[in-house]
């Protein structure tokens, strides 16, 4: 590999330099590309209260911790979690230091901190506004939310779930956002915090936090060719929600997250799927997405538009955690045979 100047005869001048600059190769040998271009599921509060009900049915890897954090001038005050996640289901209540009208607070978590500093900030703010930013930088996504206490000592209780690129992340139990996080990858700490803008900040104020804890998520992509789902986290035994993700086959552009709740002796199952036409056929087979012949167990909803699929179905959860049954989308009823994605249904271990 080589810069140049003057490919071509008639651009070439007898006389004279092109000056040029930081000219560096780096070799790609050993990285999993397939898995950081893999794409990532957008959330709603429905696949984020699957994640966050399946990884929070395990014992945390950390927490739960309570505690206080005392603003000072200058940084952000912090309280790490002592893990080293890239995909994690996060959880801590805080306690407002004030009224909202009479002095400004803020709190929120941070995550994924890279070699050079960067890192994922999520910041809830006492006028009801939330921001995500890798460090200071400008933000890259911003809102406001309805579900935020504003008087002291209120209670707000933050959640979050980060798989791959996508997170999402609810206030006092009301889902508020999905977030990109596709820029920031490999894993780390997490930890929460309070005043990360400086003109919330007053010395000496304290904001404290209860039951701070994080819990594990296994990544949902872990080979170029998947054929079967990895459970998002260990549940237990019989758990009332589960969910999965339907992988891509054969190169199909279509992947979908999938979850399973119990419903009144059935099961409900919900499918969200990424790049979906819509009409594509969704059905619950008998038999693993590894086989090659499986019989339909339950027919679900078709697609809509927007590529969600919805039904209760007379099965209760348990029976559809034996490892006997996966979730299928199919092409359309006529092209039944060209399946687009798959997830096998199964409890974690």
């Amino acid at each position: 590999m080589f810069v140049g100047a003057g490919f071509f005869s008639e651009d070439a001048a007898s006389d004279g330099t092109i000056a040029y600059s930081d000219f560096e190769i780096w070799s790609l040998a050993g990285i999993a590309l397939e898995a950081i271009l893999a794409p990532s599921i957008e959330m709603d509060a429905a696949s984020f209260t699957g994640f966050v009900t399946g990884a929070v049915g395990a014992s945390p890897l950390a927490g739960p911790t309570s505690g206080d954090l005392v603003q000072a001038t200058g940084s952000a005050t912090v309280m790490p979690a002592g893990v080293e996640l890239e995909d994690f289901v996060a959880r801590a209540t805080f306690v407002n230091p004030g009224d909202a009208g009479d002095s400004p607070w803020d709190f929120g978590i941070a995550f994924r901190e890279q070699d050079n500093g960067d890192h994922y900030r999520l910041t809830i703010s006492s006028d009801g506004s939330w921001e995500l930013q890798i460090g200071l930088q400008s933000p890259l996504a911003e809102g406001n939310l309805s579900s935020l206490s504003f008087e002291q000592s209120d209670l707000n209780t933050l959640e979050v779930a980060v798989i791959g690129g996508s997170a999402g992340f609810s206030v006092n139990d009301t889902f508020v956002a999905d977030l990109d996080v596709s820029s920031l990858s490999g894993p780390g700490d997490v930890w929460i915090g309070a005043g990360f803008h400086q003109a919330n900040v007053v010395d000496g104020v304290v904001t404290r936090f209860r039951d701070f804890a994080v819990w594990a998520i296994e990544p949902a992509v872990e080979s170029p060719t998947p054929t079967a789902a990895t459970p998002v986290a260990n549940v237990g035994v019989a758990p009332q929600q589960v969910a999965l993700r339907l992988d891509e086959r054969d190169n199909s552009g279509v992947d979908a997250l999938a979850v399973l709740e119990a419903s009144d002796g059935g099961t409900t199952v919900t499918v969200t799927a990424r790049d979906a036409s819509g009409a594509e056929v969704v059905v619950v087979h008998e038999g693993t997405c590894e086989e090659t012949a499986t019989l339909p167990a339950f027919l679900l909803e078709d697609l809509d538009a927007s590529g969600r699929s919805e039904t209760t179905i007379e099965a209760p959860i348990s029976d559809l955690l034996d490892g006997a049954h996966s979730i299928a989308i199919h092409r359309s009823a006529d092209d039944y045979a060209d399946v687009l994605a798959c997830g096998d249904i199964r409890a974690a271990e």
